[in-house]
């Protein structure tokens, strides 16, 4: 919309970022620079193992992920430990509450009581009585189910100091900016639905990594994985603390996400005609990266099924959204799961009959 505008892109996680500077036709700018020292590593039979460092820890309990935090508030640092899940999350902040509770000072128990009060009354659900009774012994979960003024509650706790542990999902290790001198990773494996637990990118790993060690806040930060055995002790070194993060690969080319952007543009106004559209798509990062890909045939596909489903004006050579095309774009529906939606109105059986259907559980 505004072709002289400048763009300053920012990552601390891609591979291929000489990619998508040509992409942009922008200047790369390379930086190792760190305002605090960043320290990763692997827990394994009691120690922390960095690359020209080994650290033993004490262990007062059977859970390491637990004696980390303790070590951690022990030097007068603070705790993140992300866990695969809501309910995994939720779990490890209940059940390190008892440890890090003994840790707490008369002072910070007064100032934790005052924000376990002002909890409730921003909300009375279970999971605010469970944070509650968490942030009551020093340790708090976070995660996309709170609601804004509780994590706003949670974050300030910790940013305060008196907060000792934040659990949270790796979901959001890419938007706090909390002062956590050590980052815990429980779980490096995440479920997926075609593969069962697989392990996570190296990118995801580096977010989550990056959380520790804030500027003006930490004197350094450490990244800890967990190893159970010799041999994961040795993988996790060579597939997370040696590696570098993988190229970045557009999604647009599925078929879901094409049918999604290409209604939206079209919704939006950015395209009018098929000349406009294809103008819009051919200056994307997926037609940078797929130049023999064929997107034309592809995208005559998508506009006929939308016409079919009636989410463009048929007779038009202009591309003209009906109203149930703009519906369905600002609800962000697969336009698929939206035509099936459409055709199965007024069943009262919709997830049973197409427990498949992407979207159909949500909408």
């Amino acid at each position: 919309m505004n072709p002289s505008c400048q763009i300053l892109a920012l990552s601390a996680t891609v591979g291929n970022a000489d990619e998508l500077a040509a992409w942009l036709d922008a200047g790369l700018v390379l930086s190792e620079w760190r305002p605090t020292d960043l320290m990763e590593g692997v827990f394994f039979n009691g120690t922390f193992y960095c690359k020209d460092k080994e650290k033993p820890v004490y262990k007062p309990t059977k859970d390491e992920a637990i004696n980390l935090v303790l070590d951690t508030i022990k030097e007068g640092g603070q705790c993140l430990v992300f866990e695969s899940s809501r309910k995994n999350c939720m779990g490890f902040a209940k059940k390190a509450a008892s440890a890090v509770k003994k840790t707490l000072s008369a002072e910070d128990r007064e100032a934790l009581a005052g924000i376990a009060n002002e909890i409730m009354e921003n909300s009375e659900t279970d999971v605010s009585s469970v944070l509650e009774a968490c942030v009551l012994s020093g340790t708090a979960f976070h995660h996309a189910g709170l609601t804004t003024p509780l994590r706003e509650l949670v974050e300030s706790g910790f940013r305060e100091g008196r907060i000792k542990l934040i659990s949270s999902t790796p979901t959001l290790a890419a938007g706090l900016n909390l002062p956590a001198r050590r980052v815990v990773i429980r779980s490096y494996r995440r479920y997926s639905s075609d593969a069962g637990m697989q392990p996570i990118p190296v990118l995801e790993y580096k977010q989550m990594a990056g959380r520790a060690g804030r500027p003006r806040l930490d004197p350094y930060g450490e990244a800890v994985l967990l190893a159970k055995s010799y041999e994961e002790f040795v993988f996790l070194f060579e597939k997370y603390i040696e590696a570098g993060a993988e190229d970045i690969w557009s999604k647009l080319g599925t078929e879901n996400a094409l049918r999604t952007h290409v209604l939206s543009t079209i919704s939006n106004g950015f395209a009018r005609t098929r000349e406009e559209l294809m103008d819009f798509l051919e200056a994307t990062f997926f037609a940078f990266q797929y130049s023999n890909f064929g997107l034309s045939v592809v995208v005559d596909e998508c506009l006929n099924f939308l016409r079919q489903e009636e989410m463009l004006e048929k007779d038009s050579d202009a591309l003209v959204s009906t109203v149930f095309g703009k519906l369905v774009s600002k609800l962000y529906i697969d336009p698929l799961s939206a035509a099936l939606l459409q055709r199965l109105k007024g069943s009262r059986n919709l997830y049973r009959a197409y427990p498949a259907a992407p979207d159909l559980q949500y909408a």
